[in-house]
């Protein structure tokens, strides 16, 4: 299902809907020390580094083990007490908070390294570059960290945004499992949109469970 001129389409409306979006320019210093860092910056949870994660592993191709191992590394940094991001301020900037050149570095090694637990970390930087969009209301030093995880961005918020970060984690799955050799001609994207279109526009987790077969 994939070819390079879907990608061109993709990487065509992701710009575009990312420059849609007022304050899309991050300064992610500022998220990292603090400054930024609250209730208007709402990462995805559980249910998009776990449950959505392994589901659209699974489709490509990886065999489960591969796929919960991909899942449980990417859902596996928010909890982890050297990459959650209260750790520190490196660890917001290494997995959470992270530029372009950052998830470009990640990739490298995961590549590199044909390492499943490196290149789920590399998802969760991905997948936290979308939530993290559209946030750049400042406020006062650490006064964020409070409210922090209260308000996790909800796929349904802003569901254009989150099917777009779903089909680019569809790729990066679909590109690694060719890239260590393990690919093996799993379902196409155009088979799996309706469903991750209802998944994110879900309010409830047992929603979602159900969309994905859980």
């Amino acid at each position: 299902d994939f070819t390079t001129s879907a990608w061109d389409s993709f990487q065509s409306d992701n710009t575009t809907l990312r420059a849609s979006l007022p304050d899309s320019n991050i300064n992610t210093n500022n998220y990292a020390n603090g400054v930024v860092f609250g209730s208007n910056v709402n990462p995805y949870q559980e249910d998009v580094h776990d449950n959505l994660t392994r589901f659209l592993a699974k489709k490509v191709g990886f065999p489960i083990e591969y796929a919960n191992a991909i899942a449980d590394a990417d859902q596996g940094t928010d909890e982890n007490k050297n990459t959650e991001p209260f750790a520190s301020v490196e660890a917001r900037e290494n997995y959470h908070f992270t530029t372009e050149q950052r998830r470009e570095e990640m990739k490298k090694l995961a590549y590199e390294t044909n390492d499943i637990r490196l290149f789920g970390e590399y998802l969760h930087a991905l997948q936290d570059s979308y939530s993290h969009q559209l946030y750049n209301i400042p406020f006062e030093e650490n006064l964020g960290h409070i409210y922090a995880t209260s308000l996790p961005d909800k796929t349904y918020m802003r569901p254009d945004l989150a099917n777009q970060m779903s089909f680019h984690t569809f790729i990066e799955l679909q590109n690694f499992s060719k890239h260590i050799g393990n690919y093996s001609g799993g379902a196409a994207w155009s088979d799996l949109k309706s469903t991750v279109n209802d998944f994110n526009l879900s309010k409830t987790l047992e929603q979602k469970y159900e969309i994905l077969g859980e």
